[in-house]
């Protein structure tokens, strides 16, 4: 079974800058769930889900959940064939639906970090970097997601007293120092 640690936050939080740090710090898989979908994507015609991930990409709402559990345990399946075992998602799971669904196929989630930042932030570090789904109506859509559905998934981790929460506004070293305190300390799961 693998070892899990989520990293969710708006969009613009420096998720992934802060998930491709720590990998390389604890040498952990980096899954991101936007760029595996990303990468179906681009595969065109070979992938019977192209056309289905960006409509959902540019219109910044969560795709299908059988897709997107498809795709991700397909992923994490491989790595672990190749001696993997412990794993940080990188903007996973979105919802509640998500969560269930991906405990119950791949096993528990063991910590969910919350990177967090102001909606002006995150509007603030998207514009620039051009990303297809970058565009000003799918941003105001994620991070109206954020606010409605992932939010719910940070509750029922806080609930379940699997929840760190945080500060995302200062420099991408700053937030770094911080997540690495925090990973050190669950350094059971590193192992």
């Amino acid at each position: 079974m693998p070892v899990v640690i989520s990293i969710l936050g708006r969009p613009g939080s420096e998720k992934g800058t802060q998930c491709r740090l720590l990998s390389q710090k604890f040498r952990l898989s980096h899954i991101s769930i936007g760029d595996v979908l990303r990468e179906e994507m681009e595969r065109g015609e070979e992938s019977p889900h192209a056309d289905i991930i960006r409509a959902n990409m540019l219109a910044g709402k969560i795709g299908p959940i059988e897709i997107t559990m498809a795709i991700l345990k397909n992923r994490i399946t491989k790595l672990m064939e190749g001696g993997t075992q412990v794993f940080i998602l990188d903007g996973f799971p979105r919802s509640i639906e998500q969560s269930t669904h991906f405990q119950t196929l791949m096993g528990p989630i063991k910590s969910l970090l919350v990177l967090q930042c102001s909606p002006e932030t995150s509007f603030h570090r998207l514009l620039p970097r051009g990303r297809f789904d970058d565009q000003t109506q799918a941003i105001r859509n994620r991070l109206l997601t954020f606010e409605t559905t992932t939010s719910l998934v940070v509750d029922d981790f806080r609930k379940h007293k699997k929840l760190t929460v945080v500060d995302a506004e200062p420099s991408v070293a700053k937030i770094h120092e911080g997540l690495v305190t925090i990973v050190s300390s669950v350094a059971e799961l590193l192992h």
